[in-house]
Parts: structure tokens; C-alpha cells; sequence
């Protein structure tokens, strides 16, 4: 198994520097198997978003320059509310700019 970061409840914190001087868009991308009972949820300084579990699962983000806070954690999805297992396995984390 590769390795990486097993999601659940409580959230997990990844701190990203982006050193460009100013803001950007990108994407915390990371390999997860697919989990129709899952979704990913994030939270940032500017808010709280979900995305489904897919491989790869692509977070959006938008970084201030120096360090920023992202938490991810896992639950469950809201068509699979009768779902109690909320663990899920990320690998290959990476940061991809936004495409224009």
C-alpha cells in the first residue's frame, strides 16, 4: 500500500507556503480509491467546500502568499446517510496550479 494520510472525522491539517507574492489558484490534488459513500470535505481561511471521493479527488483551493492552512477530513456522503465508516485513504498529495 502507498503511502499517505488516512482521512476520518476529525480533520487532518496540511499547511501549504505559496511563495509567489501574491494569490493563487490551484488545486490539492491526491490519488483516493473511489468511495460513493464518502466525500471529501475541506476547510480553509476562506470557507468549507466537499468534494466526491474519485480518483484522483481535486480540491480547490485559493492561497495568499505565505503559509496557508488547508484541513481535510472524511464523511459521509449525503446520498449515504446510513454510511458510519468515514475513513479514507489519500496518497501522492500535490499542489497543480488552476488551468485558466
Amino acid at each position: 500500500m502507498a503511502a499517505g494520510a488516512w482521512l476520518g472525522i476529525e480533520p487532518v491539517a496540511f499547511r501549504i507556503h505559496n511563495g509567489t507574492g501574491a494569490e493563487r489558484a490551484v488545486r490539492f490534488v491526491a490519488d483516493a480509491p473511489p468511495e460513493p459513500a464518502r466525500t471529501l470535505v475541506y476547510r480553509t481561511e476562506r470557507g468549507t467546500g466537499a468534494v466526491p471521493t474519485s480518483s484522483p479527488v481535486s480540491v480547490p483551493l485559493r492561497l495568499a502568499p505565505g503559509w496557508n492552512r488547508v484541513e481535510l477530513s472524511a464523511a459521509p456522503a449525503p446520498d449515504a446517510p446510513g454510511t458510519t465508516e468515514r475513513l479514507l485513504h489519500i496518497t501522492n498529495w500535490r499542489i497543480e496550479s488552476e488551468r485558466p
